[in-house]
C-alpha cells in the first residue's frame, strides 16, 4: 500500500458511533493536493497566493452535506496524513443552518450585521421578529464573548468588541461570521 498526503472527511449523525466518508483527496503526482511549490522546511501561508484556488496548485474544495440538514447529532472529521509534504492547513469552514439552500426557509424574518468588517462597533438590524431573544457572540475558540438580549418588534441593537482580540467571531442565532479588525 502507497500513502500519500491526503484529506479525508467524514461525517457521522449519530454523534461519532459511524462516520460516513464523504471527501477523499491526495497528491497523485499532478499537484492537485498543493497550494505551493515543495519545500525543505515546514509550510506557513504567509500571502493569498498560499492558498487554494488562488495562485500555485488546487482548486478550493467544497462539499455538499445538505441530506444531513435537520439531523441533532451531526460531527464533522477531518482526517489527514502527512507522508512527506508541508503542514495541512484547513480554512474558511463554513457549515450553514439553512445548507444547499440560498435563502432561508422563513425569509419574512432578516437579521443583519455591520459594517463588516468593523474597527469593533458592529449594529444588528432585526426584521420581524415577533419574539425576544438572544444572541451570542463566540470567539474562535468557541468562548462565549456576549450575550445580547433583544426584544419583539427591536430594529437595532448596537455591539462593542473593542477591548477583545481583533479576529473572526460567529454570531449565534444570526448564523454569521464578523471580522473585527
Amino acid at each position: 500500500m502507497q500513502y500519500t498526503d491526503s484529506l479525508i472527511v467524514k461525517i457521522s449523525a449519530n454523534c461519532g458511533d459511524t462516520w460516513t466518508r464523504i471527501l477523499e483527496l491526495g497528491e497523485d503526482g499532478s499537484q492537485n493536493f498543493v497550494t505551493r511549490s515543495p519545500l525543505n522546511y515546514n509550510f506557513f501561508p504567509a500571502v493569498q497566493d498560499d492558498w487554494c484556488g488562488v495562485g500555485f496548485g488546487s482548486d478550493c474544495n467544497s462539499v455538499d452535506i445538505s441530506s444531513w440538514a435537520g439531523n441533532t447529532d451531526v460531527q464533522i472529521m477531518f482526517e489527514s496524513v502527512r507522508m512527506v509534504g508541508n503542514n495541512l492547513f484547513i480554512d474558511n469552514v463554513s457549515v450553514g443552518l439553512f445548507t444547499g439552500n440560498s435563502q432561508p426557509v422563513n425569509d419574512e424574518k432578516h437579521v443583519e450585521i455591520f459594517p463588516n468588517p468593523s474597527s469593533g462597533i458592529f449594529t444588528i438590524s432585526f426584521q420581524n421578529f415577533t419574539n425576544k431573544g438572544d444572541v451570542l457572540v463566540f470567539n474562535s475558540q468557541g468562548q462565549l464573548i456576549k450575550r445580547l438580549n433583544f426584544d419583539a418588534g427591536l430594529s437595532n441593537l448596537q455591539f462593542d468588541l473593542q477591548g477583545k482580540p481583533k479576529g473572526l467571531y460567529l454570531c449565534q442565532n444570526t448564523e454569521q461570521r464578523i471580522k473585527y479588525e
